[in-house]
């Protein structure tokens, strides 16, 4: 292995933990919410009143769990900020050609 690559592996392997502990506490706080919806829900509706909170739970953290997974990869990697760029504004056409 090469300096670099040890380097993004460590930053890697950092970024993870830190992703992975955020990810758990908003696991907790999603699944908390859906329990309650269960709890609060009327006796003979109990899944028809949670079902989507916990589906809704499960799709939150996924989104973010990604994001965050991906993000440490971008901080762990030293070309990324190198090949980073800006999008256009919309209807933003690039440079003017027009002549000064």
């Amino acid at each position: 292995m090469d300096v670099v690559t040890i380097h993004c592996s460590r930053r890697l392997a950092h970024g993870s933990r830190r992703a992975d502990a955020s990810n758990r506490e908003r696991f907790e706080e999603e699944f908390a919410k859906a329990l309650k919806m269960l709890e609060d829900a009327p006796d003979g509706h109990w899944i028809e009143a949670s079902e989507m909170a916990f589906r809704d739970a499960a799709l939150i953290v996924a989104r973010e769990g990604l994001e965050l997974a991906v993000q440490a990869k971008v901080d762990a990697d030293p070309t990324a900020q190198a090949a980073a760029f800006f999008p256009s504004e919309p209807g933003d056409q690039g440079p003017s050609t027009r002549s000064q």
